[in-house]
């Protein structure tokens, strides 16, 4: 079976926890419609995303079902992320998982993708700055 999924463009910024940042449109289908064309079971709570380079992260479905690219017009080439980006809009760079190509959703709330394993938070909210 092969599904038709809505184009979606959104401009995102990505801000890296080493203080550089870097705003792109991005274009592509939503996570949340191939997830519920899957058929994910009731009792996943967390989407893993595996990348070819032996890569991983996660977040919890319910952040993704909330949100839920091509970036600048642009087809995703390989040495930018092809085949799939993760974008993590309001989350901290090392969310956005490039290269994936295995979506895996997931019961288990404590998996630990590889930032995630050395400290990083799991669920890292960008933090608005004051103006003050």
């Amino acid at each position: 079976m092969r599904f038709c999924y809505p184009f979606f463009e959104r401009v995102i910024t990505l801000y890296c926890v080493e203080g550089w940042d870097i705003t792109v449109l991005w274009g592509g289908v939503k996570l949340v419609d191939l997830i519920d064309d899957a058929g994910a079971l009731e009792t996943a709570n967390t989407v893993i995303f595996k990348a070819v380079d032996g890569y991983t992260t996660s977040m919890p479905l319910d952040v993704i079902r909330q949100r839920a690219y091509k970036a600048n017009t642009m087809t995703l080439k390989a040495a930018t992320g092809y085949p799939f980006i993760v974008v993590a809009e309001d989350k901290l760079g090392y969310k956005w998982a490039r290269w994936v190509n295995e979506i895996e959703l997931s019961d288990d709330e404590d998996y630990l993708g590889y930032w995630e394993s050395l400290g990083y938070p799991y669920d890292p909210d960008l933090v608005e700055e004051s103006d003050e």
